[in-house]
C-alpha cells in the first residue's frame, strides 16, 4: 500500500526523500526500485546511514541537510548528488 502511494509523493510540495545505505528495514535495492518507479525527484543518500538517520553517527549531517532543505527548499543539498548517483545504479 505504501509503494502504491509513492507517485503522489510530495504532489505540489517540496519533498526530499532521505535514504540510508545500511537500512535493514527498507533494504536499499527495494527503496531504489520503489523511488525510481515513483519518479522521486529529490533523494538524499547517506552511505553510512541506517533506518533511523537522526539516531545514526551521521545525525549531525542529516539534521543540517534537513534544516537547509526547510530553509531553502529549491536549493539542492550535497547528499542529493549521491542520491542521483545511487538511483542511477543498476538494481
Amino acid at each position: 500500500q505504501a509503494v502504491a502511494k509513492l507517485p503522489d509523493l510530495g504532489a505540489g510540495r517540496p519533498t526530499l526523500v532521505m535514504v540510508g545505505a545500511k537500512d535493514a528495514v527498507v533494504p536499499a535495492n527495494i527503496a531504489r526500485r520503489a523511488l525510481r518507479d515513483a519518479g522521486a525527484r529529490r533523494v538524499a543518500f547517506y552511505p553510512e546511514g541506517w533506518h533511523l538517520l537522526l539516531r545514526d553517527s551521521i545525525r549531525e549531517e542529516v539534521a543540517r541537510d534537513m534544516l537547509r532543505f526547510m530553509e531553502h527548499p529549491a536549493t539542492p543539498i550535497e547528499a542529493e548528488a549521491r542520491g542521483a548517483a545511487w538511483l542511477a545504479q543498476a538494481p
